[in-house]
């Protein structure tokens, strides 16, 4: 009897160890632990991620918003939910916002559209937040957004320029005269955005021409970068030195002002290229921390990749310059080739930022980067919702002439 009983414990034993063998393992995975909890914050009520998204901790916040953005039904709710979320300085609030608002699509527009219509000031300025986000398919709205920046208060004005900084060019040049306008606002945040909003509209501003040249030498830090950028979004004029004016910013003291002036010349191209001296000295100056974008300002005005590739590979290998080397790899799209093996050791690194950065890069290299697929296919169960955007981007983007492989 001692015996039976021992071995029918026995058995039992041995099918729990197969049990747990069998789907212990798969409980104890960090990425089936994560595709649970996401799953778990899928299906939790309005009302729970409403709490969640107010009184959570910051990764909690980012699933809220994702989960919110999953569901059709109470539409206008969940609208105005991510509508309130937008008002975060917080980047990843703000780009988790964006990916749920576009993942909503026009299903989402009328929810909006009831925002805008709202007779609270506060409510209409979420709104415009939104529409940020829709990019050019927020197209639509863009007359709205002119009659507050002709008709609101300086408050609507500011909401309103901001919506429409992504729009395409087409819809926001009606708005040109009035965008000038705010060049004028004693807010440097302001006159940046408005700056950033002549760049989209390209040539067409060339009316602000002369605003921007002034804001150019008067501006703080900020603004003059960014009226260097628009200038040369706009291009050659007739009567200015636009290359030159933007290239006289490389002198500046500050970083961002000379980066920035870099990616405007960079934007300019073969037209600035009577200043590649001065941006090839600031390539080869190791002791200025301007190196990465110099690369890729001479990449984008010389068409020369073999150089500026071979520095930013370089610059990988210091802690300091490798995201923005990373970022700067993205710029030369398939050129950036041979840079592919290096990127892939980063879609590993602790780093999220070098993580989703490399991924990013891939896919602006394209069908070139192929040997990345499969540690780029890993990432979509990464616990980091931004990252397996990026890395299913990234897929999408490479896999578009490999479909074979």
């Amino acid at each position: 009897m001692g015996n039976a009983f021992s071995y029918v414990v026995g058995i039992l034993v041995a099918g729990l160890i197969v049990f747990g063998l069998r789907f212990g393992i798969q409980f104890a995975s960090p990425a089936y632990a994560r595709q649970v909890q996401a799953d778990a914050v899928d299906k939790m009520s309005l009302d729970d991620l409403e709490k969640m998204l107010l009184r959570g901790s910051r990764s909690e916040q980012l699933a809220a918003i994702t989960a919110i953005g999953k569901g059709d039904d109470q539409l206008d709710r969940r609208v105005e939910l991510i509508a309130a979320a937008t008002v975060s300085t917080d980047l990843s609030i703000g780009s988790t916002c964006k990916l749920s608002i576009e993942r909503m699509g026009d299903k989402a527009k009328p929810s909006i559209r009831k925002l805008l219509e709202s007779s609270d000031p506060a409510t209409r300025r979420t709104a415009c937040g939104v529409i940020r986000y829709l990019g050019t398919s927020g197209d639509e709205f863009a007359p709205d957004m002119i009659k507050l920046l002709k008709e609101g208060d300086r408050n609507e004005r500011h909401a309103a320029i901001y919506a429409i900084q992504d729009m395409s060019a087409e819809a926001i040049v009606p708005a040109l005269e009035y965008v000038i306008k705010e060049l004028d606002d004693p807010n440097f945040n302001t006159q940046c955005i408005a700056c950033l909003v002549l760049r989209q509209m390209g040539s067409s501003a060339e009316p602000a021409v002369a605003r921007l040249v002034q804001l150019l030498q008067e501006g703080n830090v900020s603004s003059r970068s960014r009226a260097a950028e628009a200038l040369a979004a706009i291009g050659p004029v007739e009567g200015y030195d636009i290359p030159g004016l933007v290239a006289e910013r490389l002198k500046a003291f500050s970083y961002m002002e000379k980066v920035r002036a870099l990616d405007a010349l960079g934007d300019l191209g073969p037209n600035a290229s009577t200043h590649v001296e001065e941006i090839g000295k600031l390539m080869r100056t190791p002791k200025l921390n301007t190196q990465a974008a110099a690369a890729l300002a001479y990449f984008r005005v010389t068409g020369k990749s073999d150089e500026p590739v071979d520095l930013l590979l370089s610059l990988l290998k210091n802690k300091s310059t490798r995201l923005t080397a990373i970022e700067c790899l993205g710029g030369f799209g398939e050129a950036a080739a041979e840079a592919v093996p290096a990127l892939i050791e980063f879609l590993d690194d602790e780093e999220l930022a070098n993580c989703e950065t490399a991924a990013l890069t891939l896919k602006s290299i394209g069908p070139p980067a192929v040997a990345a697929l499969p540690k780029l296919k890993k990432l979509l169960q990464h616990e980091d919702y931004l990252i397996t955007v990026a890395a299913q981007e990234a897929i999408d983007a490479i896999s578009s002439d490999n479909a074979d492989q």
